[in-house]
């Protein structure tokens, strides 16, 4: 043994022993010792002068560092006068295992794991990387583990070695990796008796490809020929939460779920299978989806659904599939508001009190259902839903509301209504109170946001931080068409409409245009007031140009146009839903930006609604103009013509009936007719006198400076004292239901150690329930112990509730309850 691996031993030893004792009985060392030079230390030969030497070694500095050389055998300890100093350092014997044991700073009592894996420590990077890993309370076990640790790269957990060598694993190679990188190491053997004390994995020939198979087979519900095991479930729950490793268990399962015949088996099952929250294979989101489907036509209920969407909520695969659970449930809550809707009124006013009490949550309904099946873009499984959502609305509410308001419109003289305020009323009703105070008011203008959308995004904006959300409505000015909403919202005296072109102008300025509309703003305001497209407001850099434009301005008309920019156009008209959620995101936005340029007050509207269905429309829905001496104006939903004669199915309005100046007649198609036009959509159109149409939302937003949302409240419900088997239940109870400003909160519940060890699965789940019946807002959760529990048995550990901060990854603790694990020796022949 050459001198300078002595010394780098001596030297490593030294960082932390003061005094190292070194025994040669033979004088076999004697050169050696001699020959050392390089080291922190004073050498000093003890031979017959022990008082001497420790006289001098307590005097002397309590940093100096001293190596003892005897030329003799190590005395007893009754014999040995510097025994209490040998205790306060380390004895050296200059062999490899012992250098080995001195470099990774091992005690002599672990000899025997050098002895075996000899060549795990002849690598220096190994031994560092161990000693990062060491502590004082290491037996043989955890000195082992942490060398596989070291060896994979990995944490020292048995289970994060495991994740690291599936991760690394070749689909492709006959290579296993547990003895490519085990073997050399000695360690290969005791990995696998690990693995097989947790998982109950056994094998004449053990490799990770086969470990996973057995892992995926237990996680099937429909394989009965494999034993379950309790840690195997809580490892799986891991796998597929680890953000690192998720990919990797997806693939594995897409392999597996065709080597182990997943599909055949779901098929040759006999009636509907419960699968409960398992999500091993993609195959079973497939499958629930299809089971719904099927549970549909039978008169799926609510209750029924939310128990199955409760259990897939928390699946790896709810992403992909989430639009396909929501169109569902969205056609089942349609199927409700049917059933529950009053069919009848006895007037106007009644119809626009129906609407806005009950009808609109139907067209909200099938808005969501239709939009989350084209985003689901599953064609052929939903085929059913979709038909039936398709002819529900059209047969059993849009028919049926607008033949009965038809009726009522048709004896109408005049287009007004004592129950809902004009559209033309807008700016003195809803603008100028804010100008009278004194205060600032930005007025978002977005194109055909019926109301049925504004009040959803009323809602949303409602449970935000910044905002305090109420919703009105306006009786909007017919035809319900672009210029003359637009003009309806502006300040005016009198509207004229020209019967060719469709332009409005008020008291004889053009309105159509933002400039135009922004100079009647301005004037009207004493030149405070402006008007900007929505693109533009949104470009605008908050602190830089946003707040002068603020400063500058008593009123802001934002004009926005996304939804009918798409539906009025027969290229797009089918994507119509579609923009309407592009709009809710672009309006909240417009609204946060508002807030930036210090905009308190914030009003949303809109210039008219829309009539619209996915499928095509019907030919029999067309109906043919009427006979007049001149048309000037053909549109789908209205017609501009003079001496227009009076037929069935149509409503004629003369100009000034509609509070309009001209000479002309418009006609409108009762119910949902459409006039035929070449070249235009059928599916969205607007222009008539429906509800849909023509009751215009008015959201008015208030910044809220100190904010008022909060997240639901979720507790442990009577959590158990004690633990005595595997798997075990816990109670979660929402304390009060999502709306407004109380917000779903996310939350995750598991077993711990002390020192943050997880000692169970820990799954997540999110509280969202509306339901004001609280026994509907609770959830029950089964938790399985992991391996690490056994180590604290008869002891306590905490039972921990989780919430989550936006944007951080790490939960804090909501609650921690004092559990005590008393496994009882039964519970080890059976499994939950």
């Amino acid at each position: 043994m050459d001198i300078l691996t002595i010394e780098n031993s001596l030297k490593s030893t030294f960082v932390k022993h003061r005094l190292i004792f070194w025994y040669d009985e033979k004088g076999e060392w004697r050169e050696a010792f001699d020959a050392v030079s390089d080291i922190p230390a004073t050498k000093l030969e003890v031979n017959n002068n022990e008082f001497g030497t420790k006289v001098r070694i307590l005097r002397d500095d309590a940093q100096a560092r001293y190596l003892l050389y005897f030329s003799s055998a190590k005395p007893t300890d009754s014999e040995n006068w510097l025994l209490d100093l040998l205790r306060m350092g380390r004895e050296f014997k200059p062999d490899n295992v012992t250098l080995l044991l001195n470099e990774a700073e091992l005690a002599n009592d672990f000899r025997g794991i050098v002895e075996e894996h000899i060549k795990f420590f002849k690598s220096k990077k190994r031994i560092a990387a161990l000693k990062e890993l060491l502590s004082k309370h290491d037996d043989e076990k955890s000195i082992r583990l942490k060398m596989l640790a070291v060896l994979a790269g990995s944490a020292a957990q048995l289970d994060d070695i495991l994740l690291t060598l599936i991760a690394s694993l070749d689909m492709d190679s006959l290579i296993d990796p547990a003895g490519h990188t085990f073997d050399d190491s000695n360690l290969t053997n005791y990995f696998w008796e690990q693995v097989g004390r947790d998982f109950g994995y056994k094998s004449n020939d053990p490799e990770v490809r086969d470990f996973v198979v057995m892992l995926f087979r237990r996680a099937n519900p429909l394989d009965k020929e494999i034993k379950p095991n309790a840690h195997s479930r809580v490892f799986l729950q891991r796998w597929k939460d680890h953000v690192k490793y998720r990919a990797v268990f997806q693939k594995w399962s897409e392999i597996l779920q065709g080597q182990l015949y997943i599909e055949r088996s779901l098929n040759n099952h006999d009636g509907a299978i419960d699968l409960g929250d398992a999500d091993t294979f993609e195959l079973f989101e497939k499958y629930t989806l299809h089971q719904l489907c099927d549970q549909f036509d039978q008169g799926l209920t609510n209750t029924k659904l939310e128990s199955v969407l409760q259990k897939r909520r928390e699946s790896l695969w709810w992403d992909k599939y989430a639009d396909g659970y929501a169109a569902i449930e969205k056609a089942v809550e349609m199927r409700h508001l049917l059933d529950a809707f009053p069919s009848s009124m006895n007037s106007v006013e009644e119809g626009i009190k129906l609407y806005i009490e009950a009808g609109w949550q139907i067209d909200r309904a099938y808005r969501q259902s239709i939009f989350h099946l084209s985003n689901y873009c599953e064609p052929q499984l939903m085929a059913q839903i979709k038909s039936w959502v398709e002819k529900a609305y059209l047969a059993d509410f849009l028919i049926p509301l607008c033949d009965q308001w038809s009726m009522y419109v048709r004896n109408m003289i005049n287009w007004d209504c004592q129950a809902v305020s004009p559209q033309r009323q807008f700016f003195q009703k809803y603008v100028q109170p804010f100008r009278n105070k004194g205060q600032k008011v930005v007025v978002i203008v977005s194109d055909a946001l019926r109301y049925e959308a504004a009040r959803e995004l009323a809602e949303t904006l409602h449970a935000r931080k910044a905002w305090t959300a109420d919703m009105d409505c306006l009786f909007a000015s017919l035809p319900s068409y672009t210029q003359l909403g637009m003009a309806s919202l502006l300040p005016i005296n009198q509207l004229s409409l020209d019967p060719e072109t469709k332009v409005v102008k008020t008291d004889g300025e053009r309105t159509d245009g933002i400039e135009n509309r922004a100079g009647i703003l301005n004037r009207f305001c004493d030149g405070k007031a402006t008007a900007i497209a929505a693109e533009k407001f949104l470009e605008l850099r908050s602190v830089k140009e946003g707040r002068p434009l603020m400063r500058d301005n008593e009123v802001i008309f934002v004009y926005h146009n996304v939804i009918d920019n798409e539906g009025d156009d027969i290229k797009t008209e089918a994507k119509t839903f579609g923009a309407v959620d592009r709009a809710f995101r672009e309006l909240e936005e417009i609204a946060n930006k508002a807030v930036a340029i210090n905009a308190n007050n914030v009003l949303i509207t809109a210039d008219h609604g829309f009539l619209f269905q996915q499928d095509i429309v019907d030919r029999l829905d067309d109906i043919l103009l009427p006979p007049a001496q001149k048309w000037q104006s053909i549109n789908r939903r209205f017609a501009i013509g003079e001496n227009i004669t009076s037929a069935p199915g149509i409503k004629l309005f003369p100009a000034a009936n509609l509070g309009l100046q001209g000479n002309w007649t418009a006609a409108f198609p009762c119910s949902i007719g459409r006039f035929p036009v070449k070249g235009s959509g059928k599916r969205y159109v607007h222009g008539g006198f429906s509800l849909q149409e023509v009751i215009i939302p008015v959201i008015k937003l208030h910044r809220e400076r100190d904010g008022e949302t909060r997240e639901a409240e979720v507790i442990l419900q009577s959590p158990p004292s004690m633990i005595t088997s595997e798997s075990f239940p816990v109670t979660l109870f929402q304390k009060e239901a999502v709306e407004g400003k109380v917000l779903p909160r996310t939350v995750s519940i598991g077993i711990f150690a002390s020192d943050n060890t997880p000692l169970s699965d820990v799954r997540t789940t999110t509280f969202d329930s509306p339901e004001t019946e609280a026994r509907r807002r609770e959830k029950r959760i089964v938790l399985t112990l992991a391996a690490a529990a056994d180590m604290f048995n008869n002891s306590l550990v905490e039972l921990r509730l989780q919430g989550y901060v936006p944007g951080a990854s790490e939960p804090f603790i909501l609650d921690r309850r004092d559990v005590k694990i008393q496994r009882l020796f039964t519970s080890d022949f059976n499994e939950f």
